[in-house]
């Protein structure tokens, strides 16, 4: 009778610790600096920025209080700020990343307090 509940007490763990990377991985599908063209396509959006504004709100917020916004990159080409999401249309696009200020002033230099976002279009890939 002492083994069945030994091994209970070990197995335990073991069973949380399945259930709880369960949850995990569905959630973790879901990437929050990551834009997929499936994702994308399940939302009515006609723009970029549509759908950022729909799945990835708070990639648009930038620094408010100083008026720093993401700068936005198409396909490695430095192209201005937010509102040019709004000419690049959803069936042209890839994916859609974003990069926080630290990591985009890592790779392209100053002047992205704010962040980047990446948009890599289907003729790219």
């Amino acid at each position: 009778m002492r083994v069945p509940l030994q091994l209970a007490l070990l197995a335990a763990p073991l069973v949380l610790a399945a259930c709880a990377a369960a949850t995990q991985w569905g959630d973790s599908l879901r990437d929050p600096n990551r834009l997929t063209a499936i994702e994308i396509q399940a939302v009515s959006a006609h723009s970029a920025l549509e759908a950022v504004r729909q799945l990835r709100a708070v990639w648009l917020q930038g620094r408010r209080s100083s008026g720093v916004y993401p700068v936005v990159y198409v396909d490695n080409i430095r192209m201005g700020g937010p509102a040019v999401l709004e000419r690049i249309w959803v069936q042209n696009i890839f994916e859609l990343r974003f990069m926080s200020g630290l990591d985009a002033t890592t790779r392209y230099g100053t002047g992205h307090t704010g962040g980047a976002i990446l948009v890599f279009t289907r003729h790219s890939t």
